[in-house]
């Protein structure tokens, strides 16, 4: 697992460290916040604080654009993919709510398809160990 420092900017609401699962892991993540902190904490600073959602920890798909994060959408096409530079509009919204997000999670190749395949590292099924989802 590649683990990588974050600025001020970072997902979770300040600093600490992203958390990348390389292929064949089992995990369900594409990136997430390696420390987000205390359940029910409540974020401070620009991306968190008081809102209908304050102390939520939330969780896009990698097909969402997040701020400082490569958006890789499960394909090997985009592996090399640039940090996005700002949010998309849901996770501003979210964050505005006053949530945490803390990763993303792995999805079909462009969201298209039904079985759940990720050229990035397919996300093991917890019910069934050996199955793709």
């Amino acid at each position: 697992m590649d683990v990588e420092s974050a600025g001020p900017g970072a997902p979770g609401g300040g600093g600490g460290s992203v958390e990348r699962p390389g292929p064949g892991s089992g995990s369900a993540w594409a990136w997430r916040v390696a420390e987000p902190g205390p359940l029910g904490e409540r974020p401070t600073g620009p991306r968190g604080g008081d809102g209908p959602l304050a102390g939520w920890r939330l969780a896009v798909k990698d097909l969402i654009a997040v701020a400082g994060q490569p958006l890789r959408a499960g394909s090997a096409a985009r592996s090399d993919a640039r940090p996005e530079l700002a949010d998309a509009p849901v996770v501003a919204q979210l964050r505005a709510a006053g949530s945490r997000l803390v990763g993303a999670t792995r999805l079909h190749e462009f969201a298209f398809g039904t079985t759940g395949l990720n050229a990035l590292g397919t996300p093991d099924n917890p019910a069934a160990p050996g199955r793709a989802p």
